[in-house]
């Protein structure tokens, strides 16, 4: 499993954030020859990547071309922008950031005004709680960007064994993922995951569930840019929120939860490969949309293992997770892994038969 920062690393970058939130109409937003957006009578921000993505996608400007305009020409770029925030007024959530003392605001989501605010912080304060009632908790990777939060936490005393001839040891660890992105790009999402203690890789179940940043009410075009404070009615509705979803990670911790998912596995031991090896991993590289390197990565350890079952072609994608540089991509191989075993043996027959 992929580890980046410790959860004290990662708190105290969240403390050092200093964050601002608006509700402003497009038509009081100005974007500048500089690739800034100007909030009037509040200042002008530089814009991070996902703000740039979010701006194209809701003025329904192609990305590649409005790439380009920012490379090759902000000002047709600035008279684009604006063109459209004037034409159809409408308020959109603005979220700012500076990472720490010294550094400027920046825009880093351009969103919806439905969009319910789940920040990373709130996260923490109402889930560490619930994960520190166990006595034999073990945080296994923490990581927070500018777009996203992973914490992948396991319990100690949530273990068991896969049955099989070849898999006497191979103990397994109930566990559970939590992420959230602040700026858009994912909704809240309690996982149930494993751990295989024998090369600690981690894999997800292939259920989720998630808690989405939709509000029910549009709100009025607003005469003004407002900075958006928290309040006793939003408070309240985010106080049952938190409730469900302390539920929810608790739904984790059960020893029910993990026997069904190493029956799984046991189950997995016993579904040869019975096709090319290489055509194999080649058919589930594409499936999965994974890349080339993977593809060789996932050939490698699986070769290495012996293990030339749905458990050991498992094993070598979870296995692969933990050598990836980028977090995303690992945490997808976990999740590919979780697929994987919740094949159908129909899809699972296609798969493990190919040949050149």
């Amino acid at each position: 499993m992929k580890k980046t920062e410790t959860l004290v690393q990662m708190a105290q970058r969240l403390s050092a954030q200093n964050k601002k939130d608006f509700r402003a109409t497009t038509n009081k937003l100005e974007a500048t020859t500089d690739l800034t957006v100007n909030l009037k009578g509040i200042g002008e921000y530089e814009l991070t990547r996902n703000a740039h993505t979010q701006i194209a996608q809701r003025l329904q400007i192609p990305q590649k071309y409005y790439d380009r305009m920012t490379q090759d020409s902000p000002e047709l770029w600035a008279t684009n922008v604006n063109h459209w925030f004037n034409e159809s007024p409408e308020n959109r959530l603005i979220r700012t950031i500076a990472n720490g003392e010294g550094d400027s605001q920046r825009i880093r989501a351009f969103l919806s005004d439905r969009y319910r605010v789940l920040d990373n912080e709130e996260l923490l304060e109402n889930i560490l709680p619930v994960l520190s009632e166990r006595n034999d908790i073990s945080i296994e990777s923490c990581h927070v960007d500018d777009n996203k939060l992973f914490l992948k936490a396991f319990f100690t005393d949530l273990e068991t064994e896969v049955k099989g001839d070849a898999k006497v040891g191979d103990l397994i660890r109930a566990g559970v993922s939590i992420s959230n992105s602040e700026v858009g790009t994912g909704s809240l999402t309690v996982a149930p995951m494993t751990y295989r203690l024998w090369c600690t890789n981690g894999a997800y179940s292939n259920t989720s569930m998630r808690k989405y940043h939709v509000e029910g009410r549009k709100n009025a075009i607003a005469d003004n840019i407002e900075q958006m404070l928290t309040d006793e009615t939003k408070k309240a509705k985010d106080n049952a929120f938190w409730l469900q979803t302390r539920d929810l990670v608790k739904s984790c911790m059960t020893m029910d939860f993990l026997n069904a998912e190493v029956e799984k596995y046991s189950e997995a031991t016993t579904k040869k490969i019975e096709g090319e090896i290489v055509e194999v991993v080649k058919a589930t590289t594409k499936h999965f949309g994974l890349n080339e390197d993977q593809n060789s990565s996932i050939l490698d350890q699986i070769i290495r293992s012996g293990d030339l079952t749905q458990y050991g072609l498992f094993n070598a994608v979870t296995r692969t997770a933990e050598d990836q540089t980028d977090y995303y991509d690992s945490d997808n191989l976990e999740r590919v892994g979780g697929q994987i075993i919740s094949l159908s043996n129909t899809e699972w027959r296609k798969l493990s038969t190919a040949v050149a």
